[in-house]
């Protein structure tokens, strides 16, 4: 999912910092680059790997701010159906929670933004 929002004199380095600490605050490790116009921060679970990719670019007024799963909620469902029918019941419960996590953390990001952004959530 991806969301535009006004820059309002913000500089990418208040946003950059305020994504890490989001993720950070919930336990993920966070690395992050920049290249030009863009930023990313890879958000990682110890034990699982990487679980998002967040990106946002610059424009001339505004933020565009991208969340991206490393595995899409509905692949994994899809790959825990067929997993269930080969004995890998264990696995369909593992990624039923990586889903549910994703899921919350996506909403949850999406929260933390619109409050530093327009600070009334």
């Amino acid at each position: 999912m991806e969301c535009r929002y006004p820059s309002r004199g913000l500089e990418p380095e208040s946003i950059l910092e305020r994504v890490k600490s989001f993720f950070e605050s919930r336990g993920f490790l966070v690395s992050s680059v920049s290249e030009g116009d863009v930023w990313k921060v890879s958000v990682l679970k110890h034990g699982v790997g990487e679980m998002v990719r967040v990106e946002f670019v610059k424009g001339c007024e505004d933020f565009l701010i991208r969340f991206l799963p490393f595995v899409s909620p509905r692949k994994i469902g899809f790959l825990s159906s067929t997993l269930s029918l080969f004995g890998g019941g264990i696995f369909v419960v593992r990624n039923l929670k990586m889903s549910e996590e994703l899921e919350r953390l996506e909403r949850d990001f999406w929260l933390e933004m619109n409050s530093f952004f327009y600070g009334r959530f």
